[in-house]
């Protein structure tokens, strides 16, 4: 095999190996700033959101908040390639006790303005396969325009 054919290969494999990162690194962007929860749906019941929840994402963490309370803190993680797009909450800080050091395994969509995730509870080991709240916590957010 030639040098330059070589070159163009290996500089081929380094391209495509770093394109999942690109697309995670962008995903990421389109994610940070601060999300006000519009629905939610737990245990089948679907209602609005009236304890003023957001989400805010600041680089790698999360912050939830219940009007102007942090009640759970942590660190997320992104995978934008699989269908549905998976999303992981790893908890750091939590007013309950029992979800500290637990990951909530979840799937999301985002388009624009728009982002819903799914959860399962804390420490679960199985991801939801769909968008419901059976079982799940399914949460439909409006991105808040800075001020």
């Amino acid at each position: 095999m030639n040098t330059p054919l070589l070159t163009v290969l290996t500089i081929g494999m380094f391209l495509v190996a770093d394109a999942p990162k690109d697309n995670v690194k962008k995903e990421k962007e389109k994610l940070q700033g601060t999300w006000k929860a519009i629905k939610v749906e737990e245990k089948g019941q679907s209602k609005d959101d009236d304890k003023e929840h957001r989400l805010i994402f600041s680089g790698d963490e999360f912050t939830i908040e219940e009007g102007n309370q942090a009640i759970i803190k942590g660190k997320f993680k992104i995978d934008p390639s699989k269908a549905p797009k998976e999303i992981d909450f790893e908890i750091t800080e939590s007013r309950k006790e029992d979800h500290k050091g637990k990951t909530g395994l979840g799937i999301y969509t985002l388009d624009g303005d728009d982002f819903q995730f799914c959860v399962c509870q804390p420490g679960d080991t199985e991801r939801p396969k769909e968008f419901s709240g059976q079982g799940n916590l399914f949460v439909t957010f409006k991105r808040e325009k800075k001020q």
